[in-house]
This record gives C-alpha cells, structure tokens and sequence, in this order.
C-alpha cells in the first residue's frame, strides 16, 4: 500500500485530457535532438518494437537538399517521405511563421496525447498552470504546459473631471470580454507572451508587449529541446523584420473604418490561406482533417489615437490560445475544464510543435510553497494602494 501511494504521489493525474493530439516538426540539422542523438529509433523506423504503436511518423525534405547532399534526410521504407517536385505546395507557403518546413530536413511525430502524468495548480500569482506529460520512445518524455491569467484584464489610473483618482480599462473594455465574443460558452486568453510590433516608421524598432498586457504563455519540452509559444503575430514579419504589417489605419486623424474593415476582412481570408498551409501541406492533420487553425482579432473595439504605438488601428493572428469555460472555478479547491491550441516554435532551431486537446481539472490546488507577490507586499508596509485606492467602475 505504501508502495502504490507514493507511485501515485510521483506521478499525479490532476487533468484529464481529452481529444489530445501532438504534431513534432523535428529539424534533422539543427535540432538539439540529433546533437545528443537521444530519439536513436528514428535512424531506423523499421523496427516496430521501439515505438508506440500509435505514433505515426513522415518525412520532409523539401529544405533544397538533394540525395548526397549533407544533411539530406533519406526516405525510409513505408513511410511518407516529401521531396523534391512534391514539395511545390510548400515551397509555396506565404506566412512566414510557417516557412520553417523549407529551411531544414523534417521528421513530423504525430500522436493522440495519452499522458502519463498531469499536474494542475494555481501559482503564486493567482494563474491557472496545467503541465502535461507524454512518453516518448529510447525513455525520453515530452512535457508541455501553459499559465493563464483567470483575471487578466489590462487597466490604468487616471483622472476624472474632478481631479481625482479613477481607474479604467485599458483601451475602455475588458479584453478577454471582447475577446470571447464568439467563443459560445468560453472565455479565451492568447498566449501572447513574447508579441511584438515593427515601428511602421522604423524597421529597426520593435515594440513589444508591455508585461500588464500578457495573458498567458507556454513552454514545453520534447526529449533534450526547449520550446516557447508562438506568440500574437502582428504582421507577416519575415527575419529581417521586413513583410506586411496588420496596422490597418493609415491617417489617424481622420481614420477611413470601411477600409479598416476590408482590411481585417483580407487578414481572415488570408489566415485561413495559412492554416490550410500548415494542416494540409504541412501534415497538422488527422486523416486529411485541418487539426490546425487562425484565429484573427480586428481590435475595432479600441479607439483609434493618432499614435502608431499600442494595440488600436492594429489587428493580429494567433496561433495560440487557451480557452477556459464560463463555469470554471479558478480557486482553491475549484475546477476547471476548457480547451487548448498552443503552436510552439524552438528556441535554438528550425524545429516546431503543436498540440491541441481538452482538458478537465476536477479540484484545483493552489502553490502553497510559492513566494508572494512583492508590489504586494510593498503596498501593504508602505500603505500605498494602487490608484489612490480608487476601484474599477467607482
């Protein structure tokens, strides 16, 4: 008995995962995979016996490689393996974010997520965290996980007429409110932890997202190599921080709304152009059915100023996200069910990630072990409230 307890102790199952499935780009010449050689199986797929049996593998070589050339990926017996002129739907790939599969040799793991441990907790600052563990073969283990803040929503002090302290949104609504609009029965929150916007006036600058105004992130780790959420895209930026941006506004002054709105309608038409990129040339599917998908934020809400900077005048594309239901709990001994999206890109290579599932957490748990929050614990020595001690709404 004391055996099997501490067996369940080491390996919690906090979240049920369900219709889960992993996508793993694994870039041949640049991934620290093949530096450490930690997944040995894939040099020879046809020995069954090393991995599971529902884990389905495919090959890309559509990086301009040719056979001898080093670096070539070789096909392997009963496998897909796409090269050459098959490789002219992603040779012909348009968003940038998704050129990855033409800058190396691919191996792409695709599997239903049966995780062998889940670990669910609300951490130190209130956020909902959810790590996910899976196996993989040679005994190494694929974890991702993600942190939302259940009460994001951006906020300022200002003044009233009177001179006095008053709070307000940021931009003058709640955003996850806007967000959700659509969402039937759920509230989303973009990992957009790591956005950035290109200076339309200067290539060389980029603004990136004020940390008040980050709703959530991602890591995950596959076998040796570390992965981070792809964040909020605000433009077709390519490395050069060259492309098109989404700032839809051309004269702030007098700001043409009809033109601001065929705009966003384009970006729609055009993201979904890029999901289909990535589902059906690029192998995020499930027996020919997209597993992958844009979502697009016009930002029309926000009133427009007459500066470049901030979110106004701009809409944006995300590939990830987390969604949370309207009748979850984020609270000691609470709960929480909602459905996820995280498109993950690798730290040091070419190699990309994406998971997709539901998840239901029946009691959440908070860190009692985490630190508090230090502006906190200032605020309370000192007795300086935030904004004078003015509340949102007063």
């Amino acid at each position: 008995m004391i055996s099997l307890l501490l067996f369940t102790a080491c390996s919690p199952q906090d979240a049920t995962i369900t219709d889960g499935q992993m996508f793993s780009w694994l870039a041949l010449n640049s991934s620290k995979i093949f530096i450490d050689e930690s997944l040995p199986f894939l040099e020879d797929l046809s020995d069954t016996d090393k991995y599971a049996k529902d884990l389905t593998i495919s090959m890309y070589e559509c990086s301009g490689r040719e056979v001898g050339d080093d670096g070539y990926l070789a096909a392997q017996d009963g496998f897909n393996h796409t090269a050459g002129d098959d490789c002219a739907d992603i040779d012909a790939i348009s968003f940038e974010n998704h050129k990855f599969i033409q800058d190396d040799s691919f191996y792409l793991l695709q599997q239903p997520i049966t995780p062998w441990r889940t670990e669910a907790l609300i951490n130190g600052e209130g956020h909902l965290q959810l790590t996910v563990h899976q196996e993989l073969p040679n005994g190494e283990d694929f974890r991702f996980n993600f942190v939302i803040d259940p009460d994001f929503s951006p906020i300022s002090c200002t003044t009233n007429d009177a001179g006095l302290p008053q709070v307000e949104w940021v931009d003058g609504s709640d955003w996850v409110y806007q967000w959700s609009m659509e969402e039937e029965g759920h509230q989303i929150y973009y990992l957009n932890a790591g956005a950035y916007q290109i200076n339309p006036s200067d290539t060389d600058d980029s603004w990136f997202l004020t940390t008040d105004w980050n709703s959530g992130f991602a890591h995950s780790k596959f076998s040796s190599e570390e992965f981070y959420a792809m964040p909020t895209s605000y433009g077709n930026y390519d490395e050069d921080n060259g492309g098109d941006d989404f700032m839809f506004i051309d004269n702030r002054n007098a700001p043409d709304y009809e033109a601001y709105d065929n705009a966003v309608a384009q970006l729609e038409s055009d993201a979904e152009t890029w999901s289909t990129e990535l589902a059906m040339y690029g192998g995020a599917n499930i027996d020919g059915t997209p597993a992958f998908s844009h979502k697009v934020e016009s930002n029309n809400w926000r009133p427009v100023n007459n500066s470049n900077a901030g979110l106004d005048g701009w809409a944006e594309a995300h590939s990830s996200w987390v969604r949370l239901s309207n009748d979850s709990d984020i609270s000691d001994g609470g709960t929480a069910k909602g459905d996820f999206q995280i498109l993950y890109t690798a730290d040091e290579s070419n190699s990309q990630l994406l998971v997709k599932g539901s998840f239901d957490i029946p009691e959440l748990k908070a860190d009692y072990w985490a630190y508090s929050m230090l502006e906190d614990d200032k605020r309370v020595e000192y007795e300086t409230e935030f904004c004078g001690g003015a509340l949102l709404g007063e």
